[in-house]
């Protein structure tokens, strides 16, 4: 008998069964006999069986190959971000992961933003804008150094591994106080 498709089989490693239902199939035509499974969950182990077909029905299948699939950057955004100013030119930021299943992978740090929105008058050749980046995935509070007194920024975070940057947090506004005040004031974003 002459081979004239091949069908291969696939699903996550997680599953015990072959049974249908369990799995996902693809026929691939003999004239060319190559393929591309998507739509895969990323950093996820998957079995792949090939039948090959001759008309009248499928043999054994192939000795089960185990695949691993490469992450991707976060879909998610980190979550419960909240903010309080600890000084005129020092806000302390802190918040939680993204959803596991949108992490993609692990997390190995985050990006904190801080966007200069509004400061006092005459302070326009101060405007400064920071970027913090925290390279420790447990390490969930920065704090932002050398903010212009009585400004307003935006500040938002993201997540990254090893396949980029993730989106960023909903923004969080928050007001430095004046020279010289040291009281402290929260804000949260959810």
């Amino acid at each position: 008998m002459q081979v004239t498709k091949f069908l291969i089989q696939w699903k996550k490693s997680s599953v015990e069964s072959w049974e249908i239902g369990m799995v996902q199939n693809m026929s691939v035509d003999i004239p060319r006999p190559t393929a591309v499974v998507e739509n895969l969950e990323p950093v996820t182990n998957y079995n792949v069986q090939l039948f090959a077909s001759d008309g009248f029905g499928l043999s054994f299948p192939s000795e089960t190959l185990t695949v691993w699939t490469l992450p991707e950057a976060p879909s998610g955004e980190p979550l419960k971000v909240t903010a309080v100013s600890v000084g005129p030119t020092a806000i302390v930021v802190k918040w939680e992961p993204p959803e596991l299943a949108k992490q993609h992978g692990e997390i190995l740090g985050y990006q904190i933003t801080a966007t200069i929105q509004s400061y006092a008058m005459g302070d326009s050749s101060k405007k400064r804008n920071v970027t913090t980046v925290v390279d420790q995935k447990w390490e969930l509070r920065a704090e932002l150094k050398d903010l212009v007194p009585n400004s307003q920024y935006k500040i938002t975070v993201k997540a990254y591994n090893s396949a980029g940057m993730g989106p960023a947090s909903p923004s969080l506004y928050i007001q430095t106080p004046e020279g010289g005040m040291q009281h402290k004031k929260n804000h949260t974003a959810y």
